[in-house]
């Protein structure tokens, strides 16, 4: 009897304590969406980044808001530029590769291994903006 009040008393405060957990992280989420939420939708990450830094207040924050709104369309321009130069230097080398004698085989492992390297880095914030005219 006693050994079985013992591990009844054990699983209640297991189950308590799964129970604090999820309230817990019921908790952070929604302050997290609240978070983001209170952040104007046209802020891109950079900016909203920049703008958390710096700590500022509400009003300042509206009078900086179009100035980096600005820098980071134009960055994203320069970005996007940047990585079809990126692309087409890449295909060359690939050319220049197999024509000078790295079979396929060889090129597909050095792509596995850019591949793995990628997976590291964050993705690049595409969202914000529209991609530029070609």
């Amino acid at each position: 009897m006693r050994q079985a009040k013992t591990i009844i008393i054990i699983l209640f405060i297991f189950i308590l304590g799964i129970l604090a957990g999820i309230l817990a992280h019921a908790q952070i989420i929604k302050r997290e969406i609240r978070h983001f939420q209170e952040r104007n939708e046209e802020t891109d990450l950079l900016s909203g980044r920049i703008m958390d830094a710096m700590d500022l207040s509400a009003e300042k924050r509206e009078k900086i808001r179009p100035i980096l709104l600005e820098f980071g369309k134009l960055r994203h321009e320069i970005m996007e530029k940047h990585r079809f130069e990126m692309e087409s230097l890449r295909d060359s080398l690939k050319n220049e590769l197999l024509q000078n004698g790295v079979s396929t085989e060889e090129w597909q492992n050095l792509e596995r291994a850019m591949e793995k390297r990628k997976r590291f880095l964050p993705p690049p914030p595409r969202k914000h903006f529209p991609k530029p005219e070609k």
